[in-house]
């Protein structure tokens, strides 16, 4: 209770007692114990309230995995993504690497070795296959966004020369995504915001900067659009949303107490991993499911997850060592 709701009531009912006739004094008596019982109720339906938050927040469907299959042998891999065709890409930033594989597993290709040239990295942190003919990798430390066709060819590298004089700030890509309409958008992390190119790769625009308002963003890892391009912004603890002219559209909040780590989307909504979990969101935010690591059977000892994907009505989920394939079976209401 109040403390400084007690000494009023206690100083009153003293000089109530001292000087008040015994009338008045038993009125304020009773209007006291009144606003007290007030007072005590609104607490308690405040309390109730909180919980009610709480256990709505926490109540999402936990989802039971079934593991079909593992494959890959990675250092540190950081990102996955897969192409029209079923195939998957998964950028390993531990060996500095990109590989090409079939839905199955069955290795096609691999590039990369520490280094700057066409194709070499220096910690990559992000691959994007979804546009049909050409694969993008965020290559952090070399400061470029590197393009390559469906066999691995190098085709440009996207730069600071790609920027107009204009262009204030550094060039430090840590994820990119690709619009239906072959618009390249990139995660520059060292101005928090967000770079566009256009079909031509010419530079386009920026936003979520500093001076975005509400969609202002800080600390951005990961994005996405979906089939009917919205851009989701994976930014520290939600998912900020926008649309392909870069205009703010909303954003919501993660409960998970962990770091994200990577965003992607489904048919259904959005998947955000956690090194622990998997979330499910509607486009619009609402949760759908949670998916938690210790609910795997199979999941390597001190491993974490670092990003998934779903692909033939199977998930895909990438450790720091393996891809594991399953699928979801069970969804219970907790």
């Amino acid at each position: 209770m109040d403390r400084t709701f007690l000494f009023l009531f206690y100083q009153h009912s003293a000089k109530m007692e001292h000087g008040a006739s015994g009338g008045n004094a038993a009125v304020f008596v009773c209007c006291c114990i009144l606003l007290i019982g007030v007072f005590l109720g609104a607490q308690t339906h405040n309390a109730g309230s909180e919980r009610r938050l709480s256990d709505s927040a926490d109540s999402s469907y936990q989802a039971m995995f079934a593991v079909d299959r593992s494959f890959g042998n990675f250092v540190d891999a950081v990102s996955l993504s897969t192409n029209g065709s079923g195939e998957i890409f998964v950028v390993d930033a531990g060996a500095n690497k990109l590989y090409q594989s079939e839905e199955n597993g069955d290795q096609l290709k691999f590039i990369g070795g520490q280094g700057w040239g066409d194709l070499e990295f220096d910690h990559p942190t992000d691959v994007c296959a979804s546009f049909p003919l050409d694969i993008y990798v965020a290559d952090y430390n070399n400061r470029r966004v590197q393009r390559f066709d469906h066999k691995l060819n190098f085709i440009q590298s996207f730069t600071e020369e790609n920027l107009p004089p204009s262009y204030g700030g550094g060039f430090y890509p840590r994820a990119c995504t690709i619009s239906s309409q072959g618009e390249l958008f990139v995660v520059e992390s060292e101005g928090k915001r967000i770079i566009k190119f256009d079909q031509n790769q010419n530079f386009q625009k920026e936003f979520g900067s500093y001076s975005a308002g509400a969609g202002a963003l800080k600390d951005p890892r990961d994005i996405v659009i979906s089939s009917g391009d919205t851009v989701f912004v994976l930014d520290e603890h939600r998912v900020v949303q926008y649309d392909t002219f870069g205009n703010y559209l909303g954003s919501f909040l993660l409960i998970e107490s962990e770091n994200p780590s990577a965003i992607s989307c489904y048919s259904d909504g959005i998947l955000v991993s956690f090194p622990s979990s998997i979330e499910a969101f509607s486009f619009t935010g609402a949760p759908l499911f949670r998916l938690m690591r210790d609910h795997i059977v199979g999941f390597p000892p001190g491993g974490e997850i670092h990003d998934a994907l779903t692909l033939s009505s199977k998930l895909f989920i990438l450790t720091n060592h393996t891809i594991i394939v399953g699928k979801t079976i069970v969804s219970t209401h907790q």
